[in-house]
Parts: structure tokens; C-alpha cells; sequence
């Protein structure tokens, strides 16, 4: 019994000695000691020029989290814009298909190539492994979205595909991030 009162005890001893439980109590003493100050209202009409380049910076940060956990969970992140679908892929697969949101989309595309619109899916790569590997790889990608697109009622001379390996980057391949940024497919809508 002794042996738990001595932790508990430590225990309470430590979290009161950590910096962030000192703030929070300054900031109550802080608080206290000016209950009737006034506060004055913050201008929220419009951000000052560095607050948007933080946001935005704040943004890419989250997506960038994003894709690593993406990539690290096995499925496929896809980012749609009104011409084109970017569906970004973990190491060395060319599909998942059974991701709900990729299946999603794709139905979505397909619809799109239904009512007339022409498509190009061009597979990518990132540079890590053999140039021919890759572009087999690539290839392999576009072929499967194109597939998948034609099982969900898109008409195949509407679609063409191409492999592109690693000789397409969109971000840097020395980096993880980077990398996960290149293996993608891409469906540009005409």
C-alpha cells in the first residue's frame, strides 16, 4: 500500500513540474488576477497576408500526414479537380480494389466517359527501382483503372492508357512524400 501511495505521489509530483501543467496554471493565475479586464474583439474579416501563407502551409502539412497514413494503411488517396482525377497509389500496387472511395470515384468517372467525355489514364511511377520495372509498373496501374473504369459501363474506345514510369515526377523522389506523390494515375477529361 505504501509502495502505491509513493507513486501516486510521484506521480502528481511530476505532472505538476511538467512546463505545459506550469503554463495552464499561470494562465489560470493570469486569468484570475484580471477577471474584470476587458477583452478586446479580434478582427476576423479578413486574415493578415501571413496568416494564408500559414494556413496554406498548414494545409499541405495535413495533406502530406494524410497521404503517409494513407500509404502506410494500403489504400489509394485520390484527389479530384474538374478535368482531372489523381489516384495515388502505395509502393508497388497497381489497384485496390476494395477501397470504397476509389470505387466511388471511378464509377463516377465512368459516368462522365458515358455521357461523351473522351479519357486519358497515364500511370506513374516513383524512381525507386529499375526504369523498366517501373514503366511495366506504370503501365500495369493504368490498365487497371482503365479496366475498372469499362466494368463500370465506360466505353473502352473512349479511353486510352499509357505507362509513364518515373519520367513524369510531380514532386521530389528523395523524399517519401515525394515518392508517394509520383505513383499515381492520372484521368484527364477532355
Amino acid at each position: 500500500m505504501r509502495v502505491l501511495l509513493v507513486i501516486a505521489l510521484f506521480l502528481i509530483y511530476w505532472l505538476v513540474s511538467m512546463p505545459w501543467f506550469c503554463n495552464i496554471r499561470e494562465n489560470c493565475a493570469n486569468l484570475a488576477a484580471n477577471k474584470n479586464a476587458v477583452v478586446a474583439p479580434v478582427d476576423t474579416a479578413a486574415p493578415a497576408p501571413n496568416d494564408s501563407l500559414m494556413l496554406l502551409q498548414a494545409q499541405a502539412r495535413a495533406q502530406a500526414t494524410a497521404d503517409s497514413l494513407a500509404a502506410a494503411n494500403g489504400k489509394a488517396q485520390i484527389i479530384e479537380t474538374d478535368n482531372k482525377i489523381i489516384i495515388r497509389f502505395p509502393t508497388g500496387s497497381s489497384a485496390n480494389y476494395t477501397d470504397a472511395a476509389l470505387e466511388s470515384t471511378l464509377k463516377k468517372a465512368a459516368a462522365r466517359i458515358q455521357a461523351g467525355s473522351q479519357a486519358k489514364v497515364s500511370g506513374h511511377s516513383d524512381n525507386v527501382g529499375a526504369l523498366d520495372a517501373n514503366i511495366r509498373l506504370s503501365q500495369k496501374r493504368a490498365d487497371a483503372i482503365k479496366a475498372k473504369l469499362i466494368a463500370n459501363g465506360a466505353s473502352p474506345t473512349n479511353i486510352s492508357s499509357t505507362g509513364n514510369g518515373p519520367n513524369q515526377p510531380v514532386a521530389d523522389n528523395n523524399t517519401q512524400t515525394g515518392r508517394q506523390q509520383n505513383r499515381r494515375v492520372e484521368i484527364n477529361f477532355n
